[in-house]
């Protein structure tokens, strides 16, 4: 799936905290199932925390991989299936009083799965453009905030028109090349070095 073989995956820190997620995502889904909102909140934030941790040692100690940006992707996909699940449980008022917002973003996230499975056989995973880095730690601060306070409109917009652009930055570039991509890193930086992607 996706291209990745487990055997192929060189476990270093990065991958093994990836790895951490994927396995967490069963487990923080009982959490959410039985309505256990405090061990919910403990263990969707250390998810939070550990996905930056894997992208900054894999940059800072040069463990970058093709199958560790896969496994990353695949990771942020449980995040944000958890994230949804969790606000569905404990604030579902979300979906009534910021509906269109909510929805929009669901509908062009799940856009950029759909047309990479249509074109090329596989959902996108891989990209890692600058602008969902960018999106995702105020993604994660939204929910953060969130689950352990309250909610703050303020933060909620921010990160949801930055997860637009995001979403239709990676669908963009999705639609218009000419297999999978990985590490695109940005629209701009695809169409410079697209010859060699």
């Amino acid at each position: 799936m996706f291209g990745l073989k487990l055997k192929e995956i060189k476990w270093n820190i990065p991958n093994v905290l990836s790895m951490y997620r994927l396995c967490m995502f069963p487990i923080v889904l009982v959490f959410i199932t039985f309505k256990l909102e405090t061990c919910f909140v403990v263990f969707f934030s250390i998810n939070l925390i550990t996905d930056i941790a894997d992208g900054f040692i894999a940059r800072r100690f040069n463990m970058q991989t093709k199958e560790g940006a896969i496994l990353d992707s695949l990771a942020d996909i449980g995040s944000y299936l958890l994230a949804i699940a969790g606000i569905c449980m404990f604030h579902f008022y979300l979906f009534t009083d910021y509906g269109v917002w909510l929805i929009t973003f669901v509908i062009i996230y799940l856009a950029t799965m759909v047309v990479p499975q249509i074109r090329f056989g596989r959902p996108s995973a891989g990209l890692h453009l600058y602008s969902a880095k960018i999106a995702g730690y105020f993604q994660g601060i939204f929910l953060f905030v969130l689950f352990t306070y309250q909610m703050v409109p303020a933060i909620f917009y921010a990160a949801m028109l930055i997860g637009y652009y995001s979403e239709i930055e990676g669908l963009i570039i999705n639609s218009i090349s000419k297999g999978p991509i990985l590490n695109a890193k940005s629209i701009f930086h695809y169409f410079k070095n697209k010859s060699t992607l």
